[in-house]
């Protein structure tokens, strides 16, 4: 019976090995963050060739384009599933734009979010300082202060 057993789980095995996934982009982890998973995808692609020409950042800067215009449509339209697949189209391109200029999207935008929250704070610093309410502040008054923050940092 443990033969027999043991025979049927080694049939299940080789089962499994016929139908395994035979794509370049099997095996990435379903738990990897979306942006590094982009990132990878696009690096496996182009390691067969499918990629954009080195050196010529044209068609990049088209790409990132037509999707920025996609997505300003999908908005236009108010179909909330298409503008989030359109937005989605854009990050795509934009993380296929990094790698071709040899920047990290992870660090790129980890540095992008710690330099917005800084001058935040600035920005909060001098709402309190001023002791008027953010209520009491116009979107143009708040830029000002923006302006104000990342001259000062």
């Amino acid at each position: 019976e443990v033969l027999e057993n043991w025979e049927q789980i080694k049939a299940g095995e080789k089962e499994k090995k016929k139908k395994k996934d035979a794509s370049l982009l099997s095996g990435l982890p379903k738990s990897m963050p979306p942006l590094a998973k982009a990132f990878r995808i696009q690096g496996k692609a182009a390691h067969v060739g499918f990629d954009w020409p080195k050196g010529n950042l044209a068609p990049l800067y088209d790409k990132v384009e037509e999707e920025l215009a996609e997505l300003k449509e999908a908005i236009g339209d108010e179909i909330p599933e298409r503008v989030e697949e359109e937005f989605g189209d854009l990050l795509f391109a934009a993380v296929n734009l990094a790698r071709h200029i040899e920047v990290n999207p992870d660090g790129a935008l980890d540095r992008a979010n710690s330099k917005f929250a800084a001058r935040f704070r600035e920005v909060e610093r001098l709402v309190a300082e001023s002791g008027k309410p953010w209520s009491g502040y116009s979107p143009e008054e708040l830029d000002r202060l923006w302006e104000e923050a990342k001259i000062s940092l």
